[in-house]
């Protein structure tokens, strides 16, 4: 039961830093995005996924 509470919670986390990852990718601007070599069109794609994938 331990193992199953442990992988749980890990999903958990995994999920809840994705959505703040996304979150914080929704934010910047064109100049941060072409930074970070991702264009717009890659960063909406990515921020209308689902947090569990």
């Amino acid at each position: 039961m331990n193992g199953l509470v442990r992988s749980i919670a890990r999903t958990l986390s995994h999920w809840a830093a994705r959505r703040r990852t996304r979150l914080a990718l929704a934010d910047l601007d064109e100049t941060l995005l072409r930074d970070i070599g991702i264009d717009p069109l890659t960063r909406d794609r990515e921020i209308r996924r689902p947090f569990w994938q």
